[in-house]
């Protein structure tokens, strides 16, 4: 947060009496200062006072103890900003009494009580913070609550607390006859003026060599910035409501795990940190952590009989090797630990300053606390043992702290997970609590054993992630072959019409005819099983003919898409070798002279050789499901596109699923519009020539232009649709389309991530429809898994859905094991649609095809995807983006995926891409955001005047209000630093994101902030003040409070100073809009309100409403 060596608090003279805050207490009042209605910060003790103990006695000794302990006379105090500390002589207990025995059940009551009081902020400044608090039960019963603030008091005060009280008490009550210890004396006799004492020390060791040897050991320590554990909840606005979740865990497995700490030469606390930090790397996917472990901070015996906040966290950063043992893991964190302790006296909110978390929107090196502690002490009441029992209220620092307490030598041990509500919910906790059991049992088992390989899942979870979820088998016609389905309607109805293209028909029999006997001329050419044939056609009846043609003949068809430009086209030649190529005479003159040694047929020749051979269906022959079908090519990651291959049985597989899962009839209407390159194709294609259904041939290129394609929709009655995302947004932007689509009851969206929004506005449009998101790679033919949205659907993300027939998708970690529900890995697809591999590319296949260790079936192998997702607790995947795109940027994973849908979430905003590149500046990679307007959607409010913008690409939108909604919805370090405004994103010809076409950011693609003078009197208030305080001769409107060398505490006084001005500011006020433009919006003057007097008279014992005067509060 600060640099404590540098603030004025450090400078300022403090007047006799008054005392600056440890530096401790500073990160404690500034966090409640911007928190104030938090009660993160208290804690209480509550003990039973049995009739033997004498309440007037006890309630005496209470006074003596506030007299004894000058941290429990302390009021605190702002001048100009600054916080200080006052000591009062003495001070009033004034223990409130609360009488319950009268409740129809007390001991309810008084939890309610204790409860609602834990929770109850304190006011901070000019009272007492702390109070006592007597719970009449019954005539034999007492509670004896005390309720602290951070403060004054800290944990190992509270036993300090009850050993005073009850000398205090056994004085009391045993007068003369009271024996006196030296060991209790000195407790007792200390100087009023201890903590005060500490005080002084502590500002003489910021200013120390000490305090220099220490910073330089945690600069040293955190040169690099591990990730948080829970990205997504480090950057929260005030403290989160949390819950808890208990743990009981058994005496006899807590002894075996003490047993393996002591034979390690470590403690239960090595044990306890070692294996949250286990865990937490396994199931977050990280080499090292940062745990906040609380310690008493008392560096010597006259502190530690010293009541007052001496707490401090000590970062302890963990590093965990998945290859070694849990006992070398145990010894290293024992190791770090003893390093760390001669350096805890180090502030912690230095290091955070230090680092810079603060411009990162993190609020501590650690998201995760660790704490040990004594459930309750047991303290002597004149023979009578009283015990303290410690109260938490129900605020979060962290997204997750971990307690263990233990309450005594025989009895088991309490672990309670205390849960950020804005972070987890409760079967999440549940899940991380039986994963840690099933970790450590397995820790017991085999100490030795590698840790990466250690058990997280039960045999039920594995059972259902593995098994169940994957239970897909569906009994489907064995032994068939594509196009054979395709002949079985042709024998049904020769006379449907199969294609309609351009205003003409094909029937099903002219059709199949036409294809026969090109197949018979292809068979004559030497095409058989496993023959290549190149496609190269435009749109159209020839597409279709081809491709059942090269199919009836036995052999496999490779799309050649007369689109793409002929260097890539004569790599495809050159790769798949086919024996014919079959092409329209859209293929280029200079393609074709390339392919002397291969047979080329022109398909609209006049002079076509087929045209007398058979119309008959060829014979199988030796054709097998096993064969292929076809291998399309796909982009590789060096440029070189890969041939995959696909045979038979598994493409067939795939129509008999989507034919029963969109319940498809003779009497529907699929439109394709899909270039042939692209596997979705496919399906269009085949699957209503399996049904006897109609298909639509859209024009070549047609698929590019919404007014055509709705055109066609709406004359030829379409009833199934099919688009990727980034072409259904372009398709839903079209007016019209809710009209021409009517008829439409499926819309199928895959080829790339689903946007929310984007679902929705496509039951907007399309409300009769039936929509549906599917996944799969090309190399698991088409798609793989499917979910179909569901009425009442409010998720944040679109799930993927379920495998899809006879097919297993397992979500597997770095080592290929199973993952358990809700944490990410990477999936891999098992079962009959898994294609053969990569044409001429053993190497790869081998990489990327890899022996199916779940499967039962001879020779079964998985592919493994790069795709990365999650199971969610209803069986359905979620999809989170590419291996390869997650990214790393100064110390934060990244998935572009997130930022891309904050963009898409902007009112004017139609699509979003964000890639990360190297800006060759210092600082190295940064991300860059691609954005297409939605220019139909933006209104007057969210449009910016593009024209008139120094940071406007021109295109509706203005870069500045691009980051500016990026820096409300994310943290800091993944708002993008360029914003490239384009009218559309370039895409390939299969009509997917062609991401190498993006452009270099150019200058306009940068937020400038160039100087520009306050505007108005609060912005030149504003701009005075913070020029003043920190020192910068010209600050503009556009400057950050923070980026001029702002901190919490400059922050604190900004905002005292300001009021002094006459302004109504909060500090909270400066976090949230640390620009001074943005906070002079905030600000306002401060009005004073006269408020009339009552007119209720004296004595009056039931007030009317005639007595209340009514103040207006308008301006």
């Amino acid at each position: 947060m600060d640099d404590l060596k540098t603030t004025s608090n450090q400078k300022r003279q403090y007047a006799s009496g008054r005392f600056p805050l440890s530096s401790n207490q500073q990160m404690v009042w500034i966090d409640q200062l911007l928190n104030p209605d938090s009660p993160a910060y208290n804690f209480g003790v509550v003990t039973e006072v049995v009739e033997q103990i004498d309440i007037e006695a006890l309630l005496e000794a209470l006074d003596v103890v506030a007299d004894k302990h000058d941290a429990l006379r302390t009021s605190f105090y702002v001048e100009d900003g600054i916080p200080f500390q006052e000591f009062t002589d003495s001070i009033d207990v004034n223990t409130c009494t609360i009488d319950l025995s009268n409740e129809r059940d007390p001991e309810d009551e008084a939890e309610k009580y204790l409860r609602l009081k834990i929770n109850e902020p304190f006011v901070l400044h000019e009272n007492r913070l702390w109070d006592a608090h007597l719970i009449k039960i019954d005539r034999k019963k007492h509670y004896l609550f005390l309720r602290f603030h951070h403060l004054i008091n800290d944990s190992f005060g509270i036993s300090l607390i009850g050993e005073s009280l009850s000398k205090s008490y056994n004085k009391i009550v045993q007068g003369d006859s009271f024996l006196v210890t030296d060991e209790v004396d000195s407790i007792a006799e200390e100087s009023s003026e201890r903590y005060s004492k500490f005080l002084k020390e502590d500002l003489a060791y910021l200013t120390s060599a000490e305090f220099d040897r220490d910073r330089e050991f945690w600069f040293d320590r955190f040169s690099d910035l591990p990730s948080p554990v829970f990205p997504n909840s480090v950057l929260r606005n005030g403290h989160s409501y949390s819950d808890n979740l208990e743990w009981e865990l058994d005496r006899t497995t807590y002894d075996k795990c003490s047993a393996l700490a002591s034979s390690q030469g470590c403690s239960m606390l090595h044990f306890m940190l070692a294996l949250i930090a286990l865990y937490l790397t396994r199931v977050q996917a990280l080499d090292e952590i940062v745990l906040g472990v609380p310690l008493h901070n008392r560096t010597n015996p006259r502190q530690r009989r010293t009541l007052g906040m001496f707490a401090a966290f000590l970062p302890l950063k963990i590093r965990v090797d998945r290859a070694r043992s849990f006992t070398a893991l145990l010894k290293r964190v024992s190791s770090d630990t003893q390093c760390c302790y001669p350096h805890q006296r180090f502030p912690v909110a230095e290091i955070n300053r230090s680092l810079n978390l603060g411009s990162a929107g993190r609020i501590q090196l650690f998201d995760v606390g660790f704490n040990f502690v004594t459930a309750a002490i047991e303290i002597p009441f004149d023979g009578t043992l009283c015990r303290f029992q410690r109260i938490i209220p129900s605020s979060s620092l962290n997204s997750l702290d971990i307690f263990v307490f233990e309450h005594s030598l025989a009895a088991n041990v309490s672990v309670r997970f205390d849960y950020s509500a804005d972070t987890f919910e409760r079967q999440d906790v549940e899940a991380m609590r039986q994963r840690i059991a099933i970790l450590l049992d397995a820790i017991l088992e085999d100490e030795n054993c590698p840790i990466g390989q250690l058990p997280l899942m039960t045999v039920a979870e594995r059972r259902q992630v593995v098994e169940e979820w994957n239970a897909s088998a569906a009994a489907y016609p064995e032994g068939i072959c594509l196009h054979e389905l395709f002949e079985a309607q042709v024998a049904k109805n020769p006379s449907a019409v199969a294609l309609v293209f351009e205003g003409e028909e094909l029937s099903y029999g002219v059709l199949n005819g036409q294809a026969n006997r090109l197949a018979h001329h292809l068979r004559g050419l030497g095409v058989g099983p496993d023959s290549l044939v190149g496609l190269c056609v435009e749109r159209g009846f020839e597409m279709v003919v081809g491709l059942l043609a090269v199919l009836k003949a036995g052999g496999a068809y490779v799309p050649l898409d007369p689109g793409y430009p002929v260097e890539c086209l004569r790599c495809m030649l050159e790769d798949s070798g086919p024996r014919v190529l079959l092409h329209d005479g859209s293929a280029v003159d200079e393609l074709l002279k390339d392919c002397s040694d291969i047979e080329i047929l022109n398909l609209k020749s006049v002079a076509r050789q087929w045209v007398q051979r058979s119309a008959k269906n060829p014979a199988r022959k030796s054709l097998t499901p096993q064969h292929l079908a076809y291998a399309i090519y796909t982009s590789g990651s060096t440029g070189q596109p890969k041939g995959v291959m696909v045979e038979h049985g598994s493409i067939v597989n795939h129509v008999l699923w989507l034919l029963d899962e969109l319940a498809l009839v003779a009497d529907d209407v699929v439109l394709q519009k899909t270039p042939l390159g692209f596997d979705l194709s496919v399906w269009e294609i085949f699957v209503p020539l399996m049904c006897g259904a109609r298909l639509v041939l859209a024009r070549p290129e047609g698929h590019k232009d919404p007014a055509y394609l709705a055109d066609v929709i709406r004359e030829t009655g379409v009833t199934v649709l099919q688009f990727v995302p980034s072409m259904m947004e372009a398709f839903l932007a079209h007016r019209g389309i809710a009209d021409a689509c009517k008829g439409v009851r499926h819309v199928l969206s895959g080829g790339e991530a689903l946007p929310v929004s984007l679902l929705l506005e496509i039951s907007r449009q399309l409300p009769a429809a039936s929509l549906h998101n599917h996944y799969g790679p090309t190399e698991a033919t088409v798609n793989v898994t499917a979910w179909t949205f569901p009425a009442g659907f409010e998720g944040r993300s679109v799930p993927i859905g379920h495998p899809v027939a006879n097919t297993q998708v397992y979500i597997l970690d770095s080592r290929g094991c199973p993952v358990p529900v809700g944490v990410t890995g990477e999936l891999y697809i098992g079962g009959v649609q898994v294609a053969r591999g990569y044409l001429n590319r053993p190497d790869l296949t081998a990489e990327q095809f890899i022996p199916d260790p779940f499967s039962d079936v001879p020779d079964a192998r998985l592919y493994r995807t790069g795709d990365l997702g999650r199971w969610r607790t209803d069986g359905t995947i979620e999809y989170l983006g590419r291996r390869d795109c997650q990214v790393k940027i100064r110390g934060h994973r990244i998935e572009l995926g997130e930022i891309e849908a904050c963009l898409r979430a902007h009112a004017v905003v139609g699509d979003a891409v964000v890639v990360a590149h190297d800006s060759g500046r210092e600082g190295g990679t940064t991300l860059a955001a691609y954005v297409v307007t939605d220019k139909g959607g933006a209104s007057p409010k969210d449009a910016a005047v593009a024209n008139d913008s120094p940071n406007s690409g021109g295109v509706g939108v203005d870069v500045q209000a691009l980051r500016d909604h990026a820096a409300r919805h994310l943290p800091p370090w993944m708002v993008p630093s360029a914003y490239v405004l384009m009218e559309a994103f370039p895409l390939t010809a299969s009509g997917k994101l062609d991401r190498r076409a993006l452009p270099t950011p150019d200058g306009a693609a940068y937020v400038r902030r160039a100087y520009e003078a306050p505007a108005g009197a609060v912005e030149e208030t504003l701009a005075r003040n913070w020029s003043k305080l920190l020192g910068v001769e010209k600050v503009g409107r556009h400057d950050n409070f923070f980026d001029l060398g702002g901190h919490s505490l400059l922050a604190v006084q900004a905002i005292a100073r300001l009021r002094e001005t006459g302004l109504r500011l909060d500090v909270r006020d400066l976090f949230v809009a640390p620009e001074l433009s943005a906070l002079a919006l905030t600000a306002a003057p401060a009005v004073e309100v006269e408020v009339p007097e009552n007119m209720i008279p004296a004595g009056c014992t039931a007030i009317e409403p005639s007595m209340l005067t009514l103040v207006d509060l308008d301006p």
